[in-house]
């Protein structure tokens, strides 16, 4: 029934109107959007980074796809990060992942026969970075699954909770983060911000280029978090990178809640 959604559409824009900033819509349509924040999550209906942060419009830039992926030949993730790193200026790129994840789920099955199935194909194409990493991780827990089930045909499905499936939840938000790391994208804006740096302590007299809006680079960060669907947690997985390498900064999530209401609260 589509006036589930028409409801829900009155009820933000009148949760919006009544709130301590009513003219953020207008704000936001009027001056552009400057998000500091770029999402990378996955398209499970539980996992709305909006909900999850509390985070009005304009605050979070996002590309959603099943299992939270970021691969190289993946044009359109590619084109989210240039947009978000080269022309909105995000500081933070958050990877986040969850636990229970279908995507992830089904790369622990045997591979099925799909040959005349093209969408069952198409799923099984994207997912087949997770079943790599399954089938060649060493990490304890998915080692053990795998060789309890390496001679199986059929298996019943991980259920939420297993150590095995948490695991490979956790291994592919990490996978997702090392793509980003190394992609062009994050390693021509980190080496221009080095140069930038360099330039400002003169210790370099290269020119440096700046952000397309004629601002100075910012020191861009990545991170990978896991949703807990079942308590609403977010967990830092403490693997941070920005343009001096690996970081202890992670923002907690109490922070970027915190950052998101300033934001909210400036327009």
């Amino acid at each position: 029934d589509l006036g589930y959604l028409a409801e829900g559409n009155q009820n933000f824009r009148s949760a919006v109107k009544n709130s301590s900033h009513p003219d953020l819509l207008k704000d936001l349509a009027t001056n552009g959007q400057h998000p500091e924040y770029l999402f990378l999550g996955c398209s499970d209906s539980r996992v709305s980074e909006g909900t999850i942060f509390s985070a009005p419009p304009g605050a979070l830039s996002t590309q959603r796809n099943i299992a939270n992926q970021f691969q190289p030949i993946d044009n359109n993730a590619i084109s989210v990060l240039s947009h978000g790193v080269r022309f909105l200026g995000v500081g933070h790129i958050i990877v986040m992942g969850h636990y229970g994840c279908d995507g992830v789920q089904a790369a622990m099955l045997p591979r099925p026969n799909t040959t005349d199935d093209f969408s069952a194909n198409s799923i099984q194409r994207w997912i087949n970075p997770i079943r790599y990493t399954y089938l060649n991780s060493s990490r304890p827990e998915i080692f053990l699954y795998r060789e309890a089930n390496k001679n199986k045909t059929t298996i019943d499905p991980p259920k939420l909770g297993n150590p095995a499936f948490s695991a490979l939840v956790e291994e592919n938000v990490k996978d997702s983060v090392f793509n980003i790391i190394i992609s062009p994208v994050m390693q021509q804006h980190w080496n221009a911000y080095l140069v930038q740096e360099q330039a400002r302590n003169g210790t370099s007299s290269s020119a440096h280029r700046r952000a397309d809006s004629g601002a100075p680079l910012k020191p861009v960060y990545v991170h990978g978090f896991v949703y807990d669907i079942s308590t609403g947690d977010v967990i830092d997985l403490g693997i941070s990178y920005g343009p001096h390498g690996p970081t202890s900064q992670a923002p907690p999530q109490e922070a970027v809640k915190r950052a998101v209401d300033q934001q909210a609260h400036d327009h």
